[in-house]
């Protein structure tokens, strides 16, 4: 009897070892697994690695810490192809069809990280939107002006995975006031805490209900 306890704290250890190896072999990325392809356009080459998949945590507005995987489309970077345009700014790896380079979106796109972080920090609003997503709008430079920037993303749960929820960015681009049609806003905290329960912020549709404003 007495061996046998005395393999129990060796057992124990072991067990926490296995944990530890099958972490590190489901460690990330996990939903994007490959940079966007790098793209050149007379004489530049521009690199996507800046909207590689990363992780955060975050607590929830219970407290609950909770971790992120943040993952981006190449709809950050792109745009439509208009009739007549340059065919050399088609991007061939594009989840467009045909979607062309849009250096106006790439640019903006640089910042997006840290945008996305004054959200998570409770700096920028996060507003309700159509569909099941989401939007951050914080203003931003823009050709020397002060615009709005679209940061429209989802934010959904999984399971069996080493992170709690899965947030993409569907899209990023610089807009004005009437772009995005918005029903109320909500802090990233307590939209962490919805969406964990598979649940939405309630939709605000009063005529004098807030909305995105230049600041």
């Amino acid at each position: 009897m007495a061996g046998s306890f005395d393999r129990m704290p060796g057992l124990y250890r072991n067990r926490r070892i296995i944990k530890d190896l099958q972490k590190r072999c489901m460690s990330g990325p996990y939903f994007q697994k490959q940079s966007w392809p790098p793209f050149a356009y007379q004489g530049v080459t521009y690199e996507f690695t800046h909207l590689d998949e990363y992780q955060v945590e975050v607590a929830d507005s219970s407290n609950v810490t909770r971790q992120i995987a943040i993952s981006f489309s190449d709809h950050c970077f792109t745009r439509d192809a208009e009739y007549g345009e340059n065919s050399m700014l088609r991007y061939p790896a594009s989840t467009r069809p045909g979607g062309l380079f849009c250096q106006e979106r790439y640019q903006h796109s640089l910042r997006l990280r840290e945008l996305i972080g004054e959200a998570i920090e409770g700096r920028q609003k996060i507003w309700v939107i159509e569909s099941d997503n989401f939007a951050a709008i914080p203003t931003v430079d823009h050709l020397g002006n002060r615009v709005l920037y679209g940061i429209i993303f989802s934010l959904d749960r999984v399971k069996k995975m080493p992170v709690d929820l899965d947030m993409r960015v569907r899209t990023a681009y610089p807009c004005d006031e009437k772009a995005i049609n918005t029903y109320g806003h909500v802090r990233f905290a307590h939209l962490v805490t919805l969406r964990m329960q598979s649940k939405r912020p309630n939709r605000r549709l009063e005529r004098n209900r807030p909305r995105p404003r230049l600041s």
